[in-house]
């Protein structure tokens, strides 16, 4: 099926997506936002993964990105999360990392800590270039894989270069681990945080039903509070990641989405679409970087604000698409 037929079949409410335009991309210079899911590829199996049936075995390599750059051009916050972990998706010796942070990026790095490959040996300049470590902490997967020594030994290494401030280190709280939850403290307590000086950051796992009850949430609390220790209990049901996008466009005003323009979503079999949420439902590619085809919207949907996922509640509420589309 061709990429026009897929758009028709998969439109928002009956109305056709804008086409992309294959032309010369006209906003190189500008700053962009790229949401990338660079593999399909991790190291461990979390009970609570809502990935884990959609995990391949792909990833993108230094000539993807060289692609997407020569395109796209430079001045990109790279949003680095998702299906796989970053440095399960490539060999120590490819330095992908290191190869991205060469360009004038910003990157957000969220990661689970058994692999870190050039991570500790970047240099100055290139560790600037890395504006947050989302660092998880997944106990019971490492536990049963036998990898919590070298995920502590590399939490040790990456505090040796870089500062508190720089990374954020959570832990998914899941019902069905329950029982290994003051073990799960404990241990980051008494061998981590000596190192780290960072406290553990604890969110409740969203994909459950059952923490979203307001009982079970404080009951959860409870317990977790009983445990001592350097512990950011959980805010509600709060999102995974912190991560922060409109910061990046300097202050412009947000008076138009920029999905497909200057805002992106690249999966792990390099597909770029032009949003991490709406238009990944309805197939609007904008081309491959596995097939060295790229392409923007021309004109976005009209949206009152720029923000991560600011389109996920009442998007036609939010949004002239609708409108625009059947006009």
């Amino acid at each position: 099926m061709s990429e026009a037929a897929v758009r028709d079949r998969h439109s928002v409410q009956g109305h056709r997506p804008p086409a992309p335009s294959g032309g010369a991309y006209p906003f190189r210079n500008a700053a962009k936002v790229f949401y990338v899911n660079t593999t399909g590829v991790c190291s461990l199996t979390c009970s609570y993964c809502f990935t884990n049936e959609a995990k391949q075995r792909s990833s993108l390599d230094r000539s993807d990105f060289d692609f997407l750059f020569s395109y796209y051009g430079e001045n990109i916050y790279f949003v680095f999360t998702g299906v796989g972990d970053f440095f399960a998706g490539y060999k120590k010796s490819d330095e992908l990392l290191r190869h991205v942070l060469s360009h004038d990026v910003q990157v957000y790095l969220d990661f689970n800590g058994v692999l870190i490959h050039e991570l500790p040996d970047l240099d100055a300049t290139q560790r600037d270039r890395l504006g947050r470590l989302d660092i998880s902490y997944h106990y019971a997967a490492m536990k049963k894989r036998g990898t919590l020594d070298r995920w502590l030994e590399n939490i040790v290494r990456i505090s040796k270069r870089f500062q508190p401030e720089k990374y954020d280190i959570k832990a998914i709280v899941a019902l069905a681990e329950m029982d290994l939850w003051s073990e799960m403290l404990l241990f980051y307590k008494k061998f981590a945080h000596p190192f780290t000086r960072a406290p553990l950051r604890l969110v409740l796992d969203q994909y459950d039903p059952l923490l979203r009850d307001e009982q079970v949430r404080a009951e959860v609390t409870r317990v977790l509070a009983a445990v001592p220790g350097p512990f950011l209990l959980p805010a509600g049901m709060e999102n995974n990641f912190r991560i922060q996008t409109n910061d990046y466009y300097r202050g412009e005003e947000a008076s138009a989405c920029l999905a497909g323009q200057r805002y992106f979503k690249v999966d792990c079999l390099g597909h770029i679409l032009p949003c991490t949420e709406i238009w990944s439902r309805t197939h609007c590619f904008l081309g491959g970087l596995k097939q060295r085809r790229a392409g923007y919207l021309e004109e976005g949907p009209a949206c009152r604000q720029i923000n991560y996922a600011a389109c996920l509640k009442g998007w036609d509420d939010r949004t002239g698409w609708t409108r625009k589309a059947g006009a």
